[in-house]
């Protein structure tokens, strides 16, 4: 008999690790997994490796979405082991291998979602944390311009940290991240549309998620596409406002405005042009 490729050691010694029902037959002695080199493999270096992995596994899956753990309960677990089965790590960075997790809850996961309906949004809530302490950015905040006079509001523009990521959603996330903290019921969640800034505050690097209205959301979001003057945020503001008082929407544009410079969503402004 031909001596194996590389590539079928590769697969065979892969199928063993991480598929427990081939791992299970192998030890009964089925080597139709591997037949041409079965005698050569080490039973219990194939447990013991099996092990280790379904451990490291376990701790990043556990680490990156506790509260998808906390619904789950003794579901996750196995979970986590059917999640890699459908999505193999394909990054060197380790973390890479939990990000088609809420992938995999879209895609497979029909049976949580009948129930947590939620749970896939939560899972990519979760996620986004790792994605921005990852992002390769160094955020200097610069001295925040007190508008005083009328020229500044067309000649400057909010200077937008730039580990952010905005996020709507159909469920309220945050709610639910909070009644799972506070170990709180979670029956009864209904659909609700939220809209949710997520960034790395630049003292802590910390990241930090905020629950936003939908003036706020529109005025960050113009933020990100293209540096909008002070003056064309105020006009956006009042377009979408629904209050009858232009005055009333420009003094509370102003506090949000402050608001998210004391926050750290904005760190300062640009000159335009």
């Amino acid at each position: 008999m031909p001596a194996p490729s590389l590539r079928e050691i590769e697969q065979s010694l892969s199928s063993l690790w991480l598929k427990e029902s081939c791992r299970e037959s192998f030890m009964k002695g089925d080597n139709t997994a591997s037949p041409s080199f079965a005698a050569d493999i080490d039973r219990s270096g194939v447990e013991l490796y099996a092990t280790l992995l379904q451990y490291g596994q376990q701790d990043l899956m556990m680490s990156i979405y506790p509260y998808c753990a906390k619904i789950l309960k003794k579901k996750w677990e196995p979970t986590v082991r059917d999640y890699f089965l459908h999505y193999p790590a394909n990054h060197y960075n380790l973390n890479r291998a939990a990000q088609r997790f809420p992938t995999y809850l879209m895609n497979e996961g029909s049976h949580f979602l009948n129930k947590y309906p939620f749970l896939a949004e939560l899972a990519e809530y979760e996620w986004l944390e790792l994605e921005l302490q990852e992002m390769d950015y160094v955020v200097a905040p610069q001295p925040n311009l007190v508008l005083s006079k009328p020229e500044q509001f067309t000649q400057y523009a909010p200077l937008l940290n730039p580990v952010l990521l905005l996020r709507q959603y159909d469920y309220p996330v945050s709610l639910i991240v909070d009644k799972l903290e506070s170990k709180k019921s979670i029956s009864g969640i209904k659909p609700q549309s939220s809209r949710v800034a997520i960034y790395r505050h630049p003292s802590t690097n910390h990241c930090k998620f905020l629950d936003l209205g939908e003036i706020a959301f529109e005025v960050i979001q113009a933020s990100i596409d293209v540096p909008h003057s002070y003056g064309d945020l105020i006009s956006l503001a009042v377009s979408r406002s629904a209050n009858v008082d232009p005055q009333k929407t420009v003094v509370e544009f102003l506090d949000l405005i402050e608001k998210l410079q004391e926050l750290q969503v904005f760190i300062g402004s640009t000159k335009l042009g």
